[in-house]
């Protein structure tokens, strides 16, 4: 059966999160250790481990070192966030939802929503999605382990709902249609019998 629609997460926002979230951290460790010799009295650790203030290393050395820190782990969240993001995709069939289940990079598993049994949809932006344009899809569930679904980092998310609410009503009103036949039919059998 083919899709209807596919829907995938904006990749470079979400990267562009992450590595501004991983920046902003670290920038504050390095401003806290940068200005630590303001705050604490080091001389305490000198004494106590029987450091000399020669091997001590001066305060450009720390902060070269957090920089390179900071791009490092920059660079290391904006590869982990591409390639789990990346790979992540929301496909609609006329009857069924598929995601995939992600843990880091890997692809763990599908989880499979028919649409009759979701019972309402909406869209939710919050903190630095909502900043970046962002949101997440979220279906809420009846007769399934789950009780709710969400599709996350979703480009605008509010005008997907008119199209998913289409594909929700046509199986609504295909099942309704099937079990009114059925009953009709089961009807008509019973008084010829």
């Amino acid at each position: 059966m083919q899709p209807v629609f596919i829907i995938k997460p904006d990749v470079k926002r979400v990267c562009a999160v992450n590595v501004i979230k991983v920046a902003a951290a670290a920038a504050i460790i390095v401003a806290a250790v940068t200005y630590s010799k303001y705050l604490f009295d080091i001389s305490i650790f000198v004494e106590a481990f029987e450091l000399s203030t020669e091997s001590l290393p001066d305060t450009k050395t720390i902060v070269a070192n957090f920089v390179m820190g900071i791009l490092l782990a920059s660079l290391l969240t904006f590869v982990v966030s591409y390639l789990s993001v990346s790979k992540r995709q929301y496909i609609f069939y006329p009857d069924r939802l598929e995601a995939d289940k992600n843990f880091m990079i890997f692809n763990v598993g599908r989880v499979v929503v028919p649409l009759m049994n979701i019972v309402s949809v909406r869209s939710d932006s919050q903190g630095e999605q909502k900043l970046f344009g962002m949101g997440q899809i979220e279906f809420e569930l009846s007769g399934l382990p789950e009780k709710q679904a969400k599709l996350d980092n979703i480009r605008k998310p509010e005008s997907y709902l008119p199209y998913i609410q289409r594909l929700i009503d046509n199986v609504k009103a295909q099942n309704a249609s099937q079990y009114a036949f059925q009953t009709q039919l089961s009807s008509t059998l019973n008084r010829t019998i």
